[in-house]
């Protein structure tokens, strides 16, 4: 399985705990870069405005980089973006994002949604975000399973954008044929006694919150 993790410039005490002893493959964007170096990890390509880091910082990066991309701050796509489409052309199979919360709420919510864009909704399956305290995953319409893991004990969904009947069985609270032309969030559920819980839906992408106290 080809896994790559992108790490971005959200808040330190956010990321997992080790998270670089995750397997796959580094991406670094912005102060994230400076992170994998500080880790001893070498990124397979690193991208940002690097308006996050000291000038003694980029320049650290630009000797360890010799290709690196640097963007201009005035742009369209936000760093994380740019680093997801690059991600793309590189075909993986799961697509891990760290750094992405806790710090500036434009920027979280940019990092939430972004897999609703056209450009990345096809990676919505192989598309993963974590920190300290959530794993966040996202599912295509259809009918999927979602197991259970002894890291969390809460799990929310949230349609975010318009859904068909949405269905959530096997959870502590049951859906039923729900319809909206607007996002809505079902937060606060819980795994029953470790059993699967199957979501089904026609339309959009629903993102799945596992959370821990």
């Amino acid at each position: 399985m080809k896994i790559i993790n992108i790490l971005v410039a959200g808040p330190e005490a956010n990321l997992p705990n080790e998270w670089w002893k995750i397997p796959g493959e580094w991406v670094g964007v912005d102060l994230g870069a400076t992170r994998l170096f500080n880790r001893g990890i070498k990124p397979i390509f690193v991208v940002g405005d690097f308006d996050s880091v000291s000038e003694n910082q980029k320049n650290e990066i630009q000797k360890l980089v010799p290709n690196l991309q640097i963007v201009n701050s005035i742009k369209d796509d936000t760093d994380t973006e740019l680093a997801l489409q690059k991600v793309k052309t590189l075909s993986p199979d799961r697509i891990n994002l760290f750094g992405a919360t806790g710090g500036r709420l434009d920027h979280e919510i940019a990092n939430i949604w972004m897999i609703v864009q056209k450009r990345f909704s096809d990676l919505a399956n192989k598309f993963f975000i974590y920190d300290y305290k959530n794993e966040i995953s996202y599912l295509k319409a259809g009918v999927s399973i979602v197991s259970p893991d002894n890291n969390y004990k809460y799990i929310g969904f949230m349609a975010l954008n318009p859904i068909e009947n949405f269905v959530i069985n096997g959870a502590k609270y049951k859906l039923h044929d729900f319809n909206s032309y607007s996002p809505r969030m079902f937060t606060s559920n819980e795994f029953i006694e470790n059993k699967n819980i199957t979501v089904s839906f026609k339309n959009g992408i629903v993102m799945v919150i596992k959370a821990n106290d």
